[in-house]
């Protein structure tokens, strides 16, 4: 068992390597108190993050379970080892035959499926398998995901929702994931960025850049190539670097741990898993 365990962490570990970032935006990261995403932004820009700081992270419900086990797993350990329950058998709990948590959020069945992925469960285990049915079920006539049912289509749900299919084996080249792509590039503006969804918010954001950069490469998508007026996701990403190394959301913005998070996972090629 010791040793099944730590050849699980090194699995873990290996996509979670550093790459080269601006230093103001890692100290930035370093400074802020310590979220799920933080600790995963830390965790692949070279600054990592202490077993303590995963252990003092609020664990509620269905979401914020799957995010205390993705942060466990960004610093090479199991939950059961930074945690004094087993969020993994908690976050089974939640699964009710279909699908995890509410009935008609799709964004919790995203994140459970990534989460249980990261910290080892198989593709083939029933919860994973019947939550990724209906999420696939649930792709709107666009070919993206809204954050619940019935609901209209965003590029942040979008993004974590293909994220979370491509990690229960559902292949890039499917009808359905092809189909989401496409809906990214009706999302994008003529400043190279992406729109949370042309409806609501038509103007370029800082989250939605990231996520939808972060769903791309997961989906071997090469992001530079994404240019539209001659711009791409990452010009319009970096446009929103505050001189702290902090990113907001949108221009005139101040920038914001989350955005920063994000754009942190996106800018160094990152993915969720």
């Amino acid at each position: 068992m010791i040793i099944l365990r730590i050849i699980l962490l090194i699995v873990l570990a290996i996509p979670l390597r550093a790459h080269a970032i601006e230093e103001s935006t890692r100290t930035y990261l370093h400074a802020q108190s310590p979220d799920a995403w933080v600790v995963m932004a830390r965790s692949v820009v070279g600054d990592a993050p202490t077993v303590q700081d995963v252990a003092a992270l609020q664990c509620d419900g269905t979401t914020g379970l799957a995010k205390c086990i993705l942060a466990s797993t960004a610093i090479g350990k199991y939950p059961k080892d930074v945690f004094s329950g087993d969020l993994v058998a908690t976050l089974m709990t939640a699964f009710d035959g279909h699908q995890f948590g509410t009935l008609t959020a799709l964004n919790d069945d995203a994140w459970a499926i990534l989460a249980l992925r990261s910290a080892g469960i198989s593709v083939n285990d029933a919860a994973i398998g019947e939550s990724s049915s209906l999420l696939l079920q649930r792709q709107n006539s666009d070919g993206g995901w809204g954050y619940a049912v019935p609901g209209t289509s965003d590029t942040n749900d979008t993004a974590d929702i293909m994220m979370a299919l491509l990690e229960s084996g559902e292949p890039a080249s499917s009808p359905a994931l092809q189909k989401a792509v496409a809906y990214f590039g009706s999302q994008q503006n003529n400043d190279g960025g992406f729109s949370y969804d042309q409806t609501q918010f038509g103007a370029s954001d800082g989250a939605s850049d990231a996520w939808v950069m972060s769903a791309l490469r997961k989906m071997g998508e090469n992001v530079a190539g994404w240019s539209k007026n001659g711009k791409t996701p990452l010009d319009h990403l970096n446009s929103l670097r505050q001189s702290d190394g902090s990113y907001a959301w949108q221009t005139g913005q101040s920038g914001t741990s989350a955005i920063t998070s994000w754009a942190a996972i996106a800018l160094t090629g990152q993915s969720y898993h």
